[in-house]
């Protein structure tokens, strides 16, 4: 069974507090008014320090449990002695400030009765004599110190849970706005593209017709080679439709008879980023020239979507957009500071 780090902290803390109190019995033992069988101290010493090890997990019981073999040393074998011993004391500190600083709910009524009933005896032996203010103030005071310790840890970690909580929720919500935000843009592209890509493949099948019903001539072979053009067309467009079916994640909607846009829009959509605190430079490089239109419209939506992170996460900066025409090919670089 592998142990927690906690725990074998508190193992080590535990056996260093029963090592001083075992030495400091040694110590005390050398003198002749020492009480008791020595065996029986040294228990009683590894019996106060014990409760340490479970100061996490259970820290009222912890501090009732090492109340006991304390007050059966202090009262029976320790005697009147002025000078009390170090060990009890820093453990009674090490398990008020566990108990408020992990007590939660109920149990910190618990915890309350028992401190009142730590204040409560102090005072009793004070009104009786056995103890002198000078000893009872000074303890209570370092008690109430370690109790206050104690609450201010938990409200501190109390604190960061709930800010650990938030962050977890927020990180939640974005991831569902970015999923939601996927979906309807993958539904925007998939119209763009049944608008784009449809329109010419119909285009396509009404010429086929067109020059099918035009001949004037019966060429068999020319006829059979329209046929398999409108064929393959309708195959094209039938493929199209399902897999834009399968792009998208919403019912589809009805595509609206606005142009697509392309490399004739840029200079609009340059200027809406300007407007909103960019500086851009466009540079067209060889000679332009229409484009299809599947890759005009690409052209704008990537010059689009790189505007738009710029501006999110680049706040006002400078920016660059250069096309390159090449004799075959269309280079495209976005870049900013």
């Amino acid at each position: 069974m592998r142990l927690s780090s906690g725990l074998v902290g508190d193992l080590l803390l535990a056996g260093a507090l029963a090592l001083l109190g075992l030495c400091e019995l040694f110590i005390r033992s050398l003198n002749a008014d020492f009480h008791g069988p020595r065996a029986l101290n040294a228990l009683l010493v590894l019996l106060m320090a014990l409760p340490v090890v479970w100061r996490r997990r259970a820290p009222v019981v912890a501090l009732v449990v090492f109340w006991v073999p304390t007050q059966i040393w202090l009262d029976t074998l320790y005697g009147s002695q002025s000078n009390l011993p170090v060990e009890p004391f820093l453990v009674l500190l090490i398990l008020v400030y566990s108990a408020a600083s992990y007590v939660s709910g109920n149990e910190q009524w618990v915890l309350i009765g028992v401190m009142a009933a730590l204040y409560g005896s102090e005072f009793a032996l004070l009104l009786v004599g056995q103890k002198g203010l000078g000893n009872v103030v000074p303890g209570l005071t370092f008690i109430s110190l370690a109790y206050v310790l104690g609450r201010g840890v938990r409200s501190r970690r109390a604190h960061t849970a709930s800010l650990e909580q938030r962050t977890v929720a927020l990180e939640q919500e974005r991831e569902a706005l970015a999923r939601q935000a996927v979906i309807e843009e993958r539904d925007r592209i998939a119209r763009e593209l049944h608008d784009v890509i449809a329109h010419s493949v119909s285009v396509m099948i009404v010429q086929a017709g067109a020059a099918e019903r035009l001949l004037e001539r019966d060429q068999d072979a020319t006829r059979r080679a329209l046929e398999t053009i409108r064929g393959a067309g309708s195959e094209a467009l039938d493929e199209l439709r399902r897999l834009l079916g399968l792009l998208r994640e919403a019912p589809p909607v009805d595509s609206t008879s606005e142009p697509q846009p392309g490399l004739a829009r840029l200079d609009h959509l340059i200027t809406q980023a300007q407007d909103c605190g960019l500086t851009v430079e466009y540079v067209v490089d060889g000679t332009q020239r229409p484009l299809p239109a599947g890759i005009d419209l690409a052209v704008y939506r990537i010059v689009q979507e790189a505007l738009t992170n710029i501006r999110k996460h680049a706040g006002p900066a400078n920016a660059q957009i250069q096309l390159r025409f090449g004799a075959r090919d269309l280079d495209l670089l976005i870049t900013d500071e």
